[in-house]
């Protein structure tokens, strides 16, 4: 179900120069085709490289482009009867330069996997939107994303920002303390923001009343005006693309009549880099009530900021599932957490309770 992003890891080692186009691939079913030309080249160092056997090794990917949206876990060579994420812990990093001053800044925290504890998680679920935004957006409401919400609330021991209670204002100041943090929300992936609930005074003629507990939402200025970076975590830093930032004042969308401006209810790339988290584990999901398409620079600006902003990993839905599906994985993945497993590793075993059960076991509902 899900993808995951890290600045934790060691740095890999040399050797995985650039890889040539097969034209054969072209005759092959897409996912060995993607396995015969991005895995296989490496298949001999990755069979005789040293350390642990199975799911305990790592195999750190380094991507770009359109390949974040590759479910990895689901390729499998023609030679073996296991799925990738069986045979490797699979994690994604943004760059190579990172790797290892990632590793050195993370020396003194432990691994992303305890969550547990009210002051330590944040839970974000089913944020209430005006109707405005809703038909100009199509950001209905999201019940099974609020169940989940409640789920994994019960499950960290925390009390979730659910409905109005999910403004700007407070998932900001909740992220800052927290160290795990879940999203069950709409995403723009066009804009890489994450869609939370108006302040009240934001909203044309529902001045002081309704959502949230009064103020301006954190961020609530403008945005888009030029680029903003940050030397981040991962070593390198990263610019907001252009295409990312949220149009000013003069734009249509802002100017539509009772819609509060973007800004007051988005978190955006540009939000999360002005944080310094303590987060150790960001989860984004992906839900059916959704219609946002996932695009690999929504997922690269999200994820980069995040991990900019201090988090050492970030899971990633690719694509909605099942509600029934959902509540299985989410369930085995953070059960695996809290019982002090690392998050790729936890991520393996929820993939794989999902793939052995009878009801879910196509890859549909595990691999992406």
């Amino acid at each position: 179900m899900t993808s995951l992003f890290s600045n934790t890891m060691s740095p890999a080692k040399d050797g995985c120069s650039s890889l040539p186009c097969r034209p054969s691939s072209l005759n092959k079913p897409p996912l060995r085709a993607l396995y015969d030309l991005l895995i296989a080249p490496m298949e001999g160092g990755l069979m005789h490289s040293s350390g642990p056997v199975g799911r305990h090794r790592q195999l750190i990917l380094v991507l770009e482009g359109e390949l974040y949206l590759i479910p990895f876990a689901l390729l499998k060579g023609s030679s073996s009867n296991e799925y990738l994420y069986e045979r490797f812990s699979l994690i994604a990093v943004p760059s190579i330069r990172g790797l290892g001053t990632s590793s050195k800044g993370h020396s003194r925290r432990a691994g992303p996997a305890s969550c547990g504890g009210v002051s330590m998680a944040a839970v974000v679920g089913n944020p209430r939107l005006p109707s405005s935004v809703m038909d100009r957006w199509l950001w209905g409401p999201m019940p099974s994303a609020e169940e989940e919400a409640l789920m994994v609330s019960e499950l960290l021991g925390c009390h979730p920002l659910a409905g109005s209670s999910a403004t700007k204002e407070r998932v900001m100041s909740a992220l800052t303390q927290a160290e795990c943090a879940h999203f069950a929300t709409h995403i723009s992936w066009k804009l890489a923001a994450l869609v939370l609930t108006p302040n009240p005074e934001s909203i044309p003629g529902v001045a002081g009343a309704g959502v949230g507990n009064g103020g301006r939402g954190a961020g609530g200025g403008k945005r888009g005006s030029g680029g903003r970076g940050r030397k981040g975590s991962f070593g390198s830093s990263y610019t907001i693309p252009e295409s990312l930032h949220l149009q000013d004042d003069g734009s249509d969308v802002e100017s539509i009549c009772d819609s509060p401006p973007l800004q007051e209810f988005l978190l955006t790339a540009a939000d999360i880099l002005d944080l310094r988290l303590p987060v150790k584990l960001v989860v984004l999901g992906s839900y059916q009530e959704s219609s946002s398409k996932v695009t690999a620079d929504g997922v690269v600006g999200l994820t980069r900021a995040f991990l900019a902003a201090g988090a050492q990993c970030v899971l990633v839905s690719l694509w909605p599932v099942p509600v029934s599906a959902s509540k299985v994985f989410v369930h085995a993945f953070y059960t695996a957490l809290l019982n002090g497993t690392k998050a790729s590793a936890a991520l393996a075993d929820a993939m794989k309770t999902v793939q052995s059960s009878k009801q879910y076991s196509h890859p549909s509902n595990w691999a992406g």
